[in-house]
């Protein structure tokens, strides 16, 4: 009989055991990187009055998980950055109260907000304003421990661009910004220890040691009369011609349709086509390169990409390929891709076309890049999916564009414009074989 007890105790045991492991694995799972995304939809519909106390209000509701807390948390901070950027008239609000005020990350919390505030004064500076705005945050992942937690973020921020209107009719223009966020838990509550995130803005900021009002006046786009050689034609050999061979003209229709349907969205990365490989933090050139290959008649399937099918150079020093698994320098690099278009060597395959400074001779189809170093480094690509103006003559406020990392979709070029980097269009015109690469067989 003792021995049938001993075993209905040990069975007791290690059942509580195993629920005892098991409640641990749930509250794992919970606090883990590999938790459920959360999706958090905000809009300037939902305005705040009175941050502090609503801030005040998650603090101190003890009952809220801390799951829930810092969710609250992070989404009043971008509900706070949405009102801001739909109100540019009124005073700029005081962030600090999320900050944790021992932080020794203070800069990289004050350069998150010069970079709202460098935004809102870009608004008033160039007398724009943004209608119905709104935000889709997911929070990718979440880890809390004891007294801290790390919040990783990706941000779709939403609205309506009256310029931007004037060429599409009711569509929104999007931002995508991913955001790592930390956090820690002290006697009153979770506060902001640090928050690293990267855009356009944020090297001005950081690197160039610009404040956010003169980021904001940085953004005013001079007159050609101001600037050096705007209109000069680089190089290239974009309207010369071959004799023999095979010639492909470019349709930039269908660079303007690719960039546009496979620029982000809410998704991040979720939206960018799944036949190429993406190339994490740096994928604004390879992005361009597609546009450009689909426009000189690239066939958007995995055979045609991964054998490296014409238009791409598959082998040689002036390759041009992106595939699902790899990517030649002249692709995905912005320096290399202009030099490949600059290059005027003779019998030399794949993509021509001419390269000007500046950007007043922007056309649908383009690829416009700048350079922080006066031309030593080319940083960023964009492709140009509408103009407005005259050809000569436009301005940054004239020109939309989509991008990869960060993701843009038909924003105006003027949001991004800095007048002491460098800029230039890379205008590609058509694509040139010595044998047919098409042949009838």
């Amino acid at each position: 009989m003792k021995r049938v007890y001993r075993i209905i105790a040990t069975i007791v045991v290690m059942m509580l055991l195993f629920s005892c492991f098991a409640f641990a694995q749930d509250e794992d799972e919970c606090s883990s990187a590999d938790a459920q995304i959360i999706v958090l939809e905000l809009s300037q519909k939902d305005c705040i009055t009175d941050a502090e106390e609503a801030l005040s209000n998650i603090q101190q509701n003890k009952g809220e998980t801390s799951e829930t807390a810092i969710k609250d948390i992070t989404a009043l901070l971008f509900q706070l950055k949405i009102d801001e950027l739909a109100n540019p008239d009124k005073p700029f609000q005081d962030y600090s109260i999320f900050w944790d005020q021992n932080s020794i990350n203070m800069n990289n919390l004050e350069y998150f907000v010069d970079n709202v505030k460098a935004k809102k004064l870009t608004l008033n500076t160039l007398d724009k304003r943004y209608n119905d705005i709104r935000s889709t945050l997911s929070v990718e992942k979440m880890i809390i421990g004891d007294n801290y937690a790390i919040v990783e973020v990706y941000e779709w921020f939403e609205f309506f661009d009256s310029e931007v209107q004037a060429v599409y009719s009711s569509i929104l223009s999007g931002e995508g910004t991913d955001y790592t966020i930390d956090y820690i838990l002290n006697d009153d509550g979770w506060y902001i220890t640090n928050i690293d995130f990267y855009d356009e803005s944020t090297n001005a900021l950081k690197k160039h040691e610009m404040s956010a009002e003169e980021l904001a006046q940085k953004r005013i786009y001079y007159p050609d009369t101001d600037k050096t050689n705007e209109n000069e034609m680089v190089a290239g050999d974009g309207n010369i011609i071959n004799s023999y061979g095979y010639t492909t003209y470019i349709n930039t229709n269908k660079v303007k349709n690719y960039a546009r349907q496979y620029s982000s969205n809410a998704s991040g990365t979720g939206s960018y086509n799944s036949n190429f490989m993406a190339i994490a933090g740096n994928d604004c050139q390879n992005f361009a390169s597609q546009s450009i290959w689909y426009g000189l008649g690239g066939a958007d399937d995995s055979t045609s990409i991964n054998n490296k099918y014409w238009p791409m150079v598959a082998s040689g020093p002036y390759s041009w390929y992106g595939t699902k698994y790899a990517v030649s320098a002249k692709w995905s690099y912005c320096g290399d891709f202009g030099s490949l278009i600059a290059n005027t060597v003779a019998n030399r395959e794949g993509p021509h076309g001419l390269v000007y400074s500046g950007i007043s001779k922007a056309q649908v189809g383009d690829i416009i890049q700048y350079s922080k170093l006066n031309n030593s480094v080319w940083d960023h690509s964009f492709v140009v999916v509408a103009v407005t103006g005259t050809y000569g003559s436009r301005t940054a406020s004239n020109i939309t564009v989509c991008a990869h990392t960060n993701n843009r979709k038909d924003v105006l070029l003027s949001n991004y414009y800095v007048n002491s980097y460098t800029y230039r269009t890379i205008h590609v015109t058509y694509d040139w074989r010595a044998t047919d690469p098409y042949p009838i067989t």
